[in-house]
């Protein structure tokens, strides 16, 4: 995060980065809400999975979640970026 605060504004530098970055943690780590907001989907899943093999013999990954989706579950915004991936072209998101 602090990195993605750097690339915004290099003139800031490091210190100024890791300090929002640790503020927008700190903040968001106040609710559940917020901190499901702020942790990396990669893990949460990883995790499940790891859960999910303990107590049920059963693992699985983002790449089988996606194949289990139906169209109806995914939201529009997402289909549009998938789209737009799937075609090469950039994404521009609607303010």
């Amino acid at each position: 995060m602090a990195t993605e605060y750097q690339t915004q504004d290099k003139k800031a530098g490091v210190t100024t980065a890791n300090k929002l970055a640790r503020d927008r943690i700190n903040s968001a780590w106040e609710t559940r809400k917020g901190r499901l907001s702020v942790i990396s989907g990669k893990i949460v899943i990883s995790k499940l999975s790891d859960w999910s093999k303990t107590k049920f013999g059963v693992s699985f990954s983002s790449a089988r979640i996606a194949k289990e989706l139906l169209q109806h579950e995914i939201t529009p915004e997402v289909a549009a970026i998938m789209t737009a991936i799937e075609n090469n072209k950039e994404f521009k998101e609607e303010i």
